[in-house]
């Protein structure tokens, strides 16, 4: 086997190549990595970390208080947006509404025409005050006198079943400025406060400590939290949005700034990257063309190349490919030996063949021009013949 006198390329280059081509790979790494991180970041994450959420089993979560009604056959939902939540609020259901800020009018006026009982509890967290929302659910019964603290636990100190059931429940960040029925009443404030109204009863609890996972089993608050949750077969929770809230513009529709989870340098180094993704992609791209042949490394010798080309054939079961090769080959060489070009019509390089070997037409165009062979033996045969046809012109 005899080597060419162009060998292959010089190995500076073959390492330049490999060079480019680790660095093609680890730009593509990035920018995919970027796109991960952009994407990811735009796929809304749910409740499971949100504070007060019954999907949250941290500390500041409420979901073992959610986990405890259904075991009691309550029906448990949750809901974030307001059209959900006031769907879910029939007559005969609890709809509990978690109060970080007042509500917006629009808002509060939708939740006040719902016909369910509601509970309002104030979250601690709470980034405004939440008497206007109070006011309007309660009739102006109840108001909220946020950063109130006297520390400890309070008694139910009122007749209420439900406040009598708990004993006594934890002091939290804030109180109940009421006139309705009153309860856990501590420096003239109340955690817990209960109204009756024409179309529905209003009961509101001045800290979220009662349904959290972390407070929940203190003193009496699961207690508490139960019995109030627990007046019907069906309770609705409601996390209101960034959108329902006071104050909140018609585009906010989910109160986050994705970029405020990244870190300063984190958007100009994104876009650096899908930058340098894309002038990579145009780079690479404009490589593809037409195919360019060069010279092997080796000299294969034609029998090696037929064989392994045979081989192909025969594993693919490629018998009319096959066929057409060696019919177009003989009728090649036979032409030539004739004086006729190979690209003559069939009838012509018959009837010349068949003249220069005595024979009939009819009998040479289905050896020459005819179907695929349907068999291996066929295929044999055929080869045979062609060979016979061939060495009696010679």
């Amino acid at each position: 086997m005899s080597a060419p006198s162009t060998m292959s390329r010089p190995l500076p280059v073959v390492r330049r190549r490999r060079a480019v081509g680790w660095a093609i790979g680890g730009v593509a790494v990035l920018a995919a990595f970027a796109l991960l991180v952009i994407l990811t970041s735009l796929i809304p994450s749910g409740t499971r970390n949100t504070t007060d959420s019954l999907d949250n089993p941290g500390h500041t979560g409420a979901r073992a208080l959610a986990q405890v009604l259904r075991a009691n056959g309550i029906t448990v939902s949750q809901a974030t947006s307001l059209d959900g939540a006031i769907a879910a609020a029939k007559k005969g259901t609890t709809l509990a509404v978690v109060l970080p800020s007042s509500l917006s009018q629009a808002a509060t006026t939708q939740i006040a025409h719902a016909g369910a009982d509601f509970v309002l509890i104030v979250a601690d967290n709470q980034t405004g005050d939440v008497s206007d929302t109070m006011s309007a659910l309660t009739g102006d019964q109840v108001a909220y006198e946020p950063w109130y603290n006297s520390g400890g636990s309070v008694a139910a100190n009122c007749d209420d079943p439900d406040a009598q059931a708990a004993g006594s429940v934890t002091v939290s960040m804030g109180g109940l400025d009421t006139s309705a029925v009153s309860c856990f009443v501590g420096d003239s404030s109340a955690q817990y406060a209960d109204v009756h109204l024409a179309a529905h009863r209003v009961t509101a609890l001045a800290s979220d400590e009662f349904v959290q996972n972390g407070t929940v089993a203190d003193d009496g608050n699961a207690a508490l939290a139960l019995r109030t949750l627990g007046r019907h077969a069906t309770l609705t929770w409601y996390l209101p949005r960034a959108a329902d809230m006071a104050g909140a513009s018609s585009g906010d529709s989910t109160g986050m700034d994705v970029w405020a989870l990244f870190p300063g340098w984190a958007p100009p180094v994104l876009a650096l990257a899908l930058v340098a993704a894309g002038a990579a992609a145009v780079w690479r791209g404009r490589r593809f063309g037409k195919l360019v042949p060069e010279a092997l490394p080796v000299a294969v010798p034609a029998s090696e190349a037929a064989s392994g080309l045979g081989r192909l054939y025969r594993q693919s079961k490629a018998r009319g490919h096959a066929a057409a090769a060696l019919r177009a080959a003989t009728v090649s060489r036979m032409a030539v030996r004739l004086g006729i070009p190979p690209s003559s019509p069939p009838y012509l390089v018959v009837t010349r063949i068949a003249d220069a070997v005595h024979a009939e037409p009819v009998a040479l165009h289905p050896l020459l021009y005819g179907p695929a062979p349907a068999t291996d033996d066929d295929l044999v045969r055929l080869a045979h013949d062609l060979a016979h046809l061939e060495r009696t012109l010679h």
